[in-house]
Parts: structure tokens; sequence; C-alpha cells
């Protein structure tokens, strides 16, 4: 509203700037993607060009933890295959040997 009285007043339009926001939410950081930040619909990786001096601190914070948690541990993450989450064949062969073991060691110990 101050704009706009300012603009019937005869006085010059000055935009304000914008301040810097967050956005959350699939669908809305997929159309700001690929509407305004790179006109793609397919997009990997976002940088950011300029943070406020107030919040360096926590940028900082945020991106030791990422590098800790993912970029040092590339590896491990890399070689860490599936859950050990095996069919009913594998599972039946497997529960059979171990109560073939277990009477073995039953009968031994009498």
């Amino acid at each position: 509203a101050g704009r706009a009285e300012q603009k019937a007043a005869g006085k010059g339009d000055t935009p304000t700037k914008r301040p810097p926001v967050l956005r959350a939410g699939v669908n809305t950081v997929t159309s700001l993607v690929e509407s305004r930040l790179v006109h793609r619909k397919t997009c990997t990786s976002v940088a950011f060009t300029q943070t406020n001096p107030e919040d360096k601190g926590a940028l900082a914070k945020l991106v030791e933890a990422i590098k800790t948690n993912y970029n040092d541990r590339y590896e491990e993450i890399r070689r860490h295959w599936g859950g050990g989450i095996m069919g009913p064949k594998s599972t039946a062969r497997i529960t059979k040997l171990e109560k073939a073991k277990a009477k073995e060691l039953a009968t031994k110990l009498g």
C-alpha cells in the first residue's frame, strides 16, 4: 500500500529488495528450478551465489555435516549392498542347516 500511495503522489517508484527465502516441498522446489533457476526439467545440484553474513556460520555447519556424513563416507556407503533379505528357499535351507547343527550339538552333549 505504501508504494501505491507514493506512486499516486507522483514520487518515484523504488521497489524494495526481496528478502532471501527458503522454499520447501517437492512440487514447489521443482517448479522453482524449472521456471526460474536453471530453465531445465532435470537439475541435480544447485549452488548458492550469495549468503547473508549472519547466516554464514549456519551454512558452514551445514556444509561440515554434509561433508562428514556423505562426502567422507562415500566409499563406505558405496560398498554397502542390500539388506540381507533372502527368499523363502534360502531361508528354509538355512533354518534346516541350523536345526541339524543344533540336533548334532545336542547329541554330542548328551
